[in-house]
């Protein structure tokens, strides 16, 4: 059995029966396992505990096949996907999104020296990327530039 803790906010995402990737980072060996419980309320820190991450809740993971002795008392890295599409969707790193004054959630589009603001709504996130969905008839195609960052113009700094 594997015993791990997740902050409130993670607590929501997490059932039983979902699957599991279970990573050594000391050995690199990684296996897989079942989520078997998430407790119900926050778990009281133990004698030598730090407190100062806040609450936390349990939460028991049974690996899919016997665990060898490298992972016994070692910290491990837990995967536990949440969620999924079911295909690719368009996605984009979390920098490239903004929000305006007008409420809109945006990304802004590049091709050449042109630049559109398409507005979009986000869904899901994985691996450093946030999903998007244009809205309305805006369109943005694989491939298409998005931008992440904005060079001020020279000379609009202090001197």
């Amino acid at each position: 059995m594997v015993d791990a803790a997740v902050a409130p906010f993670e607590k929501g995402l997490i059932r039983p029966g979902q699957n599991v990737q279970i990573l050594s980072e000391e050995s690199g060996k990684q296996v897989t396992g079942t989520v078997i419980s998430v407790a119900k309320s926050p778990t009281k820190p133990q004698a030598g505990e730090s407190t100062q991450s806040g609450e936390n809740y349990a939460v028991k993971v049974k690996p899919s096949n016997s665990l060898t002795s490298d992972f016994y008392g070692a910290d491990v890295r837990l995967t536990i996907v949440s969620a999924s599409s079911q295909g690719e969707v368009p996605a984009v790193p979390p920098s490239a999104i903004s929000a305006g004054a007008d409420g809109l959630t945006a990304v802004t589009v590049r091709t050449g020296s042109h630049e559109r603001r398409v507005a979009v709504q986000v869904g899901m996130t994985g691996d450093g990327y946030v999903q998007i969905t244009p809205e309305g008839s805006a369109r943005i195609s694989s491939g298409d530039q998005v931008v992440v960052g904005v060079q001020p113009p020279l000379g609009s700094g202090r001197s």
